[in-house]
């Protein structure tokens, strides 16, 4: 599982069935709910602001950086601090 102390430089990008669609450093979530937590964690406590929905549609940690133009990067990488982590609900494979 991985914690979030691990993912410090991160965003979280939720996008909700309803929708809506935020992108949230880590860091807020670790002021929440301190570096251990999970990111399944917090990915289960986290709350449309639109529509107040959990479980949304999809989540994926992403790295918002200065490097490379500051672009938003997707995907798993080996090596770069770019990984992407797809959240489906249960029963939705």
């Amino acid at each position: 599982m991985t914690r979030l102390a691990s993912i410090t430089n991160n965003h979280f990008s939720f996008e909700c069935c309803c929708g809506q669609t935020s992108l949230v450093p880590v860091t807020a979530f670790i002021q929440k709910f301190e570096l251990e937590a999970t990111v399944d964690e917090v990915v289960a406590k986290a709350r449309c602001s639109k529509c107040r929905l959990k479980n949304m549609a999809e989540s994926r940690i992403v790295f918002v950086g200065g490097g490379w133009g500051g672009y938003a990067w997707h995907g798993y990488k080996t090596g770069i601090s770019a990984i992407r982590l797809i959240i489906t609900p249960k029963g939705s494979l």
